[in-house]
Formats: structure tokens, sequence, C-alpha cells
């Protein structure tokens, strides 16, 4: 909507052309602006050597779907420049501003106006000291041998020595001395930006040095009431990757790029920053929704789509930090087969390796004499495997060590050899652990620096990515699992991501870092499932059952289902937790392989733009404060989960054995919503607190919504690979609310084919009648079979179909609790009737009844 009254307001300007770029200059520098959209301004400083520049880099993946921009006017006067549009005024002063940098009588040079994020104390002062100036907090530096920088606070007299400093942040009273002299701070000048029609103000800051590369991304209520105007990133370290990506060049590369590996890092020196403007006026809760979906969408555009990962990412991966061997490795995953638990991945952690050689990749061939044989053996059972990589950089074994470069030849030869060579025994992908006493050093380009976490995810997906295309041209779908440490902007391009070595006992903090993952940005964040650590350490501890059962819930019901634990741990193999942990988990897992259609379906919908899968809920109902809460979610479009945590309330001598907690109050969106378990339904206008207490270890608060409709497997296999899709079930919840031809759309997703169902639902209080019709746009199989379930809310009476396999009633049985039945089974316990038939997708299908 911005772009087009931008075009539409134009005004005719006789003798100029308007354009969506302009130039001004400063300080003998010039600077290029961009109207890149209705939303986003682009402000670009020109290199020395490549002027301005339009290739993709590290960050911007996708400015050319931009290429039409909006135009804009410049004039100036003697002391600024004005870019007009008839949406917003850009005014920039004619000087700039600059943080100063001057040397000092020690050996580093000082940024003055500059703090930074993600640095590391050195050992000798980890609380930092006083000294009365920068001058003396320099000279204690020198005094301290592992010291590399420092950070002065002028107030306080507060010095800091460092062994490494990270990205560099403006900051009026604060320095920061680094060895040597790096290129100059991003310049600093005034920019203001007003609304073209009211004056009011959507901008006013410092830049570009005064932008982060690494903001804080909104949330959907601050689009609401009017008060964010706009967002800020910088683009930062600014490098251009090479076709080929962070692997070895094309045999005879060389030239000035010869020594990075083709990356080109002349851009690092010159600022690019990107401004998104939003409307300052008040905003109702679907427009502030809209308003956000649109920057998040702009967002993703620009800097690149999150992939879209494998169908049997969405399957369960169990994972130990274990020393198996080749026998116990195989007989583990027959055991998932003879207790009949679905299993899609499986890992070797980092005891694949001969840890004698730690930083190189060599087999541990002493417990897997035959890795090929092996990986071959999980393939045929419908397995992938990946292993964990701790990665040092080549050199770090010499004595003393000498790492290289990341970019240079040497070091990607040596990453890219490595890990392809695992690869080529049959290993499935990677696991890039950042977690450990060593890891790939961060990238510092100028300035800015990008941390080890978000650089060692960047190689090991190109990798992989090169490695698939060039070796495995039938895997079109790249993935890993990595680290969600990093904020650089650029993560969301390498899921998926892990939160840790996190605790049993901290369910709730792993259900909030799985929630806001999706508001940073980082949609398939997850935790170890059941807790890395646990009260199974302790040896004569067991895992309490319980505590099991909980976390499998939630893990099923979330993003990515993988359960992994540390080596002094028991294992959390189900069958070792006892009978009744074990039936729970199997079921739950049951479900979420009945569930893939739906899973692939939003997953889809995450790389098309962004919407996240596990949801909070405020990005569907900003305008309730209970939307921001970070213990229940939106799992896809209609389905509501509030896990239960065991541990609220419980005192902490309690963790390893109970009593556990079995009660949870959550908040209900507003319609109407149906215990998935029970068949109840609650019904609210405004939504509704809720309480569930003394809730059974094999249930939990699981609702669907109302007016929904959900796709699932009829029969679930122990593999998505071997996942029967010719034979589906759709099922429609319908809404208490009178309704007029409303339409449910359903996409499932198989392996990138796509079938579309359009559902129409209608009501006619009056009549008392209710009725749906269906459409098929395609069909996964030849001869596909759907068994379509409609879930009503009370009795069916006078059923009435058009289609030629007439349906059947399945009335509510009270010993039903069954998620997501099939074909046959019963309504659950206090649900309405079930209406059920059997149909071939060729054909449109409509039912009615009276109610």
């Amino acid at each position: 909507m911005f772009s087009v009254l931008l075009l539409a307001l134009l005004p005719q300007v006789h003798g100029h052309t308007p354009s969506n770029s302009v130039l001004i200059s400063m300080n003998t520098t010039n600077y290029r602006i961009q109207a890149l959209s209705g939303m986003i301004l682009r402000i670009e400083e020109e290199t020395p050597e490549l002027g301005f520049i339009d290739n993709n880099t590290n960050l911007i993946r996708n400015r050319s779907a931009f290429s039409q921009g909006i135009p804009l006017l410049k004039t100036e006067n003697t002391s600024h420049y004005i870019i007009t549009s008839p949406k917003y005024k850009v005014i920039i002063p004619k000087a700039s501003n600059s943080g100063k940098v001057t040397s000092t009588k020690c050996s580093l040079t000082e940024y003055s106006g500059y703090d930074q994020t993600g640095g590391k104390r050195s050992k000798e002062f980890r609380n930092g000291t006083k000294t009365p100036s920068f001058a003396a907090c320099c000279e204690l530096c020198e005094t301290d041998p592992t010291c590399e920088a420092i950070i002065f606070h002028h107030t306080g007299g507060n010095c800091y020595p460092m062994q490494f400093v990270g990205p560099l942040k403006p900051s009026n009273d604060n320095s920061v001395g680094i060895h040597g002299r790096l290129p100059p701070p991003p310049p600093k000048f005034n920019i203001l930006i007003t609304d073209a029609q009211t004056g009011k103000i959507l901008f006013n800051g410092e830049g570009p040095g005064g932008i982060t590369t690494e903001p804080t991304f909104p949330n959907p209520g601050d689009f609401m009431n009017g008060s964010l105007t706009s967002w800020t990133i910088r683009d930062g370290p600014r490098f251009i990757p090479p076709p080929w990506g962070i692997t070895p060049a094309p045999a005879g590369f060389n030239g000035p790029l010869a020594n990075t590996s083709g990356v080109d890092t002349r851009p690092a020196v010159a600022a690019d920053v990107y401004i998104f403007l939003f409307d300052a006026s008040q905003k109702t809760s679907e427009t502030g929704l809209q308003a956000y979906e649109t920057f998040r969408s702009n967002y993703y555009t620009l800097t690149g789509a999150v992939p879209l990962l494998p169908d049997w990412a969405f399957g369960f991966w169990f994972t130990w930090y274990h020393k198996y061997n080749q026998t116990e490795k195989m007989q583990e995953i027959l055991k998932f087969e003879s207790e009949n638990i679905p299993l899609d991945v499986a890992s070797l952690d980092m005891d694949w390796r001969n840890l004698t050689v730690d930083y190189e990749y060599v087999v541990n061939v002493t417990d897997f004499p035959n890795m090929s044989a092996f990986l071959s053996f999980a393939h045929s059972k419908g397995k992938k495997v990946f292993f964990n990589d701790h990665p040092e950089p080549l050199g770090s074994g010499m004595t003393p060590p000498q790492p290289q470069p990341q970019m240079s030849p040497q070091e990607v030869k040596f990453r890219y050899d490595g890990l392809t060579s695992i690869l080529d025994l049959g290993l499935d992908f990677w696991w890039f652990d950042p977690n450990w006493k060593f890891s790939l050093p961060p990238i510092t380009l100028g300035v800015d620096t990008l941390d080890y976490v978000g650089w060692g995810s960047h190689i090991f997906f190109d990798v992989m990515t090169r490695y698939y295309k060039e070796k495995r041209p039938n895997v079109t779908r790249t993935m890993m699992l990595g680290g969600w440490q990093s904020n650089h902007p650029s993560s969301h391009r390498n899921p998926v991501w892990w939160t840790g070595d996190n605790m049993f006992d901290h369910l709730q903090q792993a259900v909030e870092d799985e929630i806001n993952g999706g508001i940073k940005m980082k949609p398939y964040t997850h935790p170890d499932c059941t807790g890395h650590h646990g009260a199974d350490e302790i040896p004569s501890v067991q895992y309490p059952p319980e505590v099991y059962s909980r976390w499998v819930q939630f893990c099923s019901l979330g993003t990515i289902y993988r359960i992994h634990s540390s080596s002094k741990s028991k294992g959390r193999r189900p069958w070792t937790i006892g009978d009744d942990a074990e039936e729970i988990m199997r079921n739950m897992t049951d479900m979420r392989y009945k569930l893939l259609p739906y899973f692939t379906e939003h997953g889809a919908l995450t790389s098309v733009n962004g919407t996240p899968l596990v949801r909070r809920l405020d990005l569907v109902y900003p305008q309730y404060p209970e939307s921001t809460r970070t213990d229940q979610y939106l799992l896809g479009s209609d389905l509501f989960v509030a896990p239960v945590d065991p541990f609220d309330g419980v005192n902490q001598s309690l963790h390893n054995t109970g009593p556990y907690n079995k009660n949870k109050s959550f908040w209900l969106p507003p319609g109407t919503w149906i215990n998935a378990f029970t068949g109840e339904t609650h019904t609210s206008a405004s939504g509704h607190p809720a309480n569930m207490t003394d809730i059974p270890t094999n249930q939990m608060p699981l609702f669907h919504k109302a007016g929904g409709m959900v796709v699932t497997i009829a029969n679930p296999s122990l593999s998505t690979e071997y996942l029967d899709w010719s034979h589906l079930v759709l099922h429609i919840f319908m809404d208490l609310d009178d309704v007029n031809n409303k339409s449910v759309v359903r996409k499932p997703n198989r392996n990138g084919h796509v079938v579309e169902i359009v559902c129409k639902m209608f009501k006619n209080t009056t009549a008392r009648k209710q009725g749906i019709s269906l459409t098929f746009s395609n069909t996964f199989e030849s001869n596909s079979l759907w068994t379509i379930r409609v879930h009503s809310l009370g009795n069916v009476l006078n059923l009435q179909s058009t289609t030629s396999a007439f349906g059947r009633v399945l009335k509510p049985d009270k010993n039903t609790n069954t998620l997501f039945g099939g074909p046959g089974v019963p309504s659950n316990s206090k649900g309405g009737d079930v209406i059920e038939l059997q149909h071939n997708a060729d054909d449109p299908v409509e039912i009615s009844w009276e109610f």
C-alpha cells in the first residue's frame, strides 16, 4: 500500500525525471539514497574500489526484488539535502559528525563514541578496574598478556581490558581501544525523516554509524498504536560471497580475491543501511497485524528466505552423547522399530571421530570398523544420520598453534575436504556445535564482526549445499543442526537451531525459547528435549517418568522433535523410562507422524513469508495483552498448545522425585476451541482465562480451532520415508457461529507437491441446517483416497450427501480420547457427532445435515 500511495501521489515536476535513486556528497564521500520500496529506504556509502554495489552480500540476498523502487526527488540548500516523496521527506546535513579516531602513546587505537558487544574480558581483569583516563587503561592493558583491546567508560573511569571485542556500536560516553588501526568506523550524520502529510517524525537519528548491525526485531504489538515508525539495520560485516559460497574456488582461480577464496571483502569499508518506515497512524488489530506481516515479509525478501526443510526433519530425532559402538547403535535403531516407535533421525554425537586427532576428520574405526556399512544400514531402515563437529581452524594442532585465516584457500579447502569426506561415507548432514572449549573464530571486517556461530553456520550450510548439488542432485533441501546464539540477522538462512545444553527442570524456559524464536526470525529454534542435563546423571536416580511425559508432549507439538542428553545421563530411550511414559511417548510420536502434512504445509509457509510454525498468540491476536504470554502458543493456524510444566511451583528439592505439578492456567483466544482429548468445547467472544487441574499425565491442554481444518496421514509408519500418502484424513471442525460460505483453505505439501483443498462451510440457524462443500485441486497419488471426518458440535440428523460414497455418523464414546482419530474411530467422550465418509479426490463433495 505504501508504494502505491507514493506512485499515485507523486507531484509533476517539470524539467526533472523522478528516480528511485539520488546521489549526495559529504566530506568528499558520495552516498546513494534509494527508495527500494514504499517501506525500505537505503543509504549507501560509495566504496573506494567498487563504487556503489548492487551485488548480493552476506546479509542482503534479494535486493533485485525491489529493483523498480519508488521515485525520489532531491533538492538542497546551503546546509542540507532534502529528498522528498509524497509519503515522506528526508533531510540530511552536508557535513558529517563521524566518531573520532585518534592514536595514543600506547599501541592501541582509540575509537571514541563507541562501545562493543559480544567480546571477552581479559583473564587478569575479569571484573574490570578503575583508571583515570583512556591512556591509563591502555597502559594497564599492556601489562596483561591476554589483553588485546580495551573498553573505557569516561564518566565513571571504568576500564575493561579485553581478550577481544565484538561489533562496535555507538555510545557517547565510551571509547574502544584496538591493536593496530582498523578502517574508520562508519560515518555519523543526522538523518531526519518525516511524514509528508502530517509532519510527524518517522526517524531521527545518526546514520550510518549510529545504526547497528544486530538490531532487535519488533513485536506485532509495536505496530498497533503507531509508536513504532521505523526500524533500521546496517549491513555488516559487508562482504560479497562468491557463487560457490564458502567452499574452495574453482581450479585456476586467481586475481585479487584468490587469498579469500573468492570472497570480496572490499565492500566492508563502506556503510550500507536500510531504514524500514512505517505509517505512524493508529491502527486496528487487523491493520496493525498486516503492517507487522508486511514488515516481516519485506525483511525476508530483502535478506533471503528461511530454507524449506526436508519433510523428514519434522519426524522424530533421537540423540545421546554416548560412546556407542557399531553393534550397539544398530541394535538401538532396531529397538525403536520393535517397540513400534517412529524414528527418522539418529546421531553419534561426537564419538564417531578419532579424538586423538580431534580437529581432523578421521573416523573412530575402533568402535565403528565399517562406518559406510553402518550408515547404509541406517538408510535401509529409513533413517537419516548426522554427526557432531566442534571445528578448529587448520593449524590448531601445530606446536605452537598456527591457525590459518578463515577465508584462506588452505582453511576453506581443509574444512570442505574434511566435511565432505564423511558425507562421502553416507552421512546425511552435519551438526555444527559451537558449545565447546574451542571453535572457529569470528570474522571481523573493519569495525564489524560476524560472530563465530553465524560464521560457522554459514560455512557448514554452504559446504552441504554444494556437496548435494554435485554429488546428490536428488537432495534439493539443505539443512543442518546449529546453535541459536548468533545475533547476526543473516542467521535465519541456516536452520535448524538448538538452544544449548539445557537442564531437565527448565521445561518452561524451553517453551519460551521456542516461542520467541519465531519472533526473533529463527522459526526452528528448539531445545534438547527432556533436557541435556537431568536427574539421571546421579548414579542412583532414574529419570522421572512424569517429567519425561510432559517434555515429549511439548516437543512432539513443537518445531523440531529431538530428544538428547549428556554422556553422564542414562540415555532417554523411551523403553528405559517406564511403561506408562513409553506409551505416552509412542502415542504423541504417532500423532506427530499423523500430522506430517500439517507440519510440511506450515513449514512451506515459513519459507514463503516467515510465518513461524510455533506462533506466539500476538501473531494472530495482537489486540489482547494476554497474547504475549510465552507459556502457550498456536501450532500452525488451527491448534492451541499449552504445555504442562511439571516443575511449576515445586520446591527445588523435589525436582528429582516429585510430586510434580499437574495443573495449567492459560488464556484461550476468541472463538470456539475444542479439547483434542475429550471433545469438550470452550467459547468466548473476546478470549478468556482457563484453568485445568489434576491433568492426567497422558493428556495436556491441546485444542482444535472450530472453523479450522487439518489434514493427517491415515496410517502412520515408523519413518516419514514409508508414510502412505495415498490415504489421507481431512478433519473439519465446525463452528458454532452463523457462517455463510466461510472458506477454509489447506495446502498439504509432500516434498514440494501441493494439494489445495477448499472447504466452504454454511449454517442456517432458522432452518437448523449446516453443511460443507469441498473441492480438491490435485492428488498426491493416483487413486488417492480421502477419509473426510466432519467434527460437529452436537447431534447430526438427516445427513445428506452429493457423493456416491455416502457417509456415516459416529457417536461419542465415553472411552475414547484419541488424538486425530482415523477411519472408524468414534467421537471423543465429550464431543459432538462425527460425520465420516470416504471419497476419491477427483470430484467435489457437498454434505448437509440438520442439528
